[in-house]
């Protein structure tokens, strides 16, 4: 896959992010959740095959540079280093969103639970869950 193709794909990441982080969250249904989550574990493989290399540094910059191209303007700023994390990333943004319903947080268990390697996060979304209840 071409560095191009790489940095157009992690700007489609940067896009959901951004999107986890405004109203239209409460559009995001089962499938949406599941695509962002793809796209989240998409950016941590990009992650374990740039960190170390001699190129790190120039996809860093670039990294850097996608998000001041969001629309609307975003505070989200990426790094090759956040990448590793994205997932977590992820699903921190939902859960402080409140316009994240909590019906959506369950769906969002439910998909994490599917994961074993997700555990941390799992807890996470549990305690959010039921500190709204």
């Amino acid at each position: 896959m071409s560095a191009v193709i790489i940095i157009k794909n992690i700007f489609e990441f940067a896009k959901i992010l951004s999107s986890a982080s405004r109203d239209d969250v409460e559009k995001w249904n089962k499938a949406s959740i599941q695509n962002a989550l793809n796209w989240s574990e998409y950016c941590e493989e990009i992650y374990k095959h740039v960190i170390g290399q001699d190129f790190e540094d120039d996809v860093n910059q670039k990294v850097n540079q996608l998000t001041l191209f969001l629309e609307p303007v975003s505070c989200i700023r990426l790094s090759t280093e956040s990448l590793g994390k994205a997932k977590y990333l992820l699903v921190e943004t939902l859960l402080s969103n409140p316009k994240f319903p909590l019906s959506s947080k369950f769906i969002l268990r439910d998909i994490i639970q599917e994961k074993s390697e997700c555990a941390w996060i799992l807890r996470k979304v549990i305690i959010v869950i039921l500190s709204v209840k």
